[in-house]
């Protein structure tokens, strides 16, 4: 009988099996409409001010990324579509002429924490751990603790910069917003 054990060693490492299982999560965020509820919560918890939902879209992208392996799935599948959901309730869509309104604004919000929130966890992204093996194999410790420090810093200080630097260049129309 072929057990789990055998099937992962058949790809060479259980990180594939990792990514699956987060586009697994993902999937059921988008199938269940989960992202929609959690944008109303957000829009709630975040205050009246685009720059709020900024924030807070960049801190739900750093309480993630370290359970989540795969950059693509936290990003596509559970950011996406809060985002999407909350940009959508604010009368904001891709597909017309009112993506500049808030859009554009939190999307790139999103994806810049996605990428910062990437490089501040061992288990954040698939390559990460390749990178601690090849250290590894040159005689070099890394643990999941000491990445963390070492990035601590500069990883929030980035998340604090985004969402500032962003309302900057992309200058949505909306600031303000109602909250219920």
């Amino acid at each position: 009988m072929i057990g789990f054990d055998d099937v992962v060693k058949s790809t060479g490492t259980d990180l594939v099996w990792l990514v699956l299982l987060a586009f697994f999560i993902s999937r059921g965020m988008i199938k269940t409409g989960l992202g929609r509820r959690v944008g109303l919560l957000f829009m709630r918890w975040m205050g009246r001010r685009t720059i709020g939902l900024g924030y807070g879209l960049a801190i739900t992208e750093l309480v993630v990324a370290p359970a989540m392996p795969s950059i693509t799935a936290r990003a596509g599948g559970v950011l996406l579509p809060i985002t999407r959901a909350i940009a959508e309730i604010l009368g904001s869509r891709a597909d017309d002429g009112s993506r500049k309104r808030i859009g554009s604004y939190l999307i790139l919000c999103a994806f810049h924490a996605n990428i910062v929130t990437a490089g501040m966890f061992v288990t954040a992204m698939a390559g990460n751990p390749l990178t601690v093996k090849l250290a590894a194999d040159q005689g070099v410790v890394i643990t999941w603790t000491s990445w963390a420090i070492a990035t601590l810093v500069p990883g929030l200080l980035c998340l604090a910069l985004v969402p500032v630097l962003l309302l900057w260049i992309t200058r949505p129309e909306i600031g303000k917003h109602p909250t219920r």
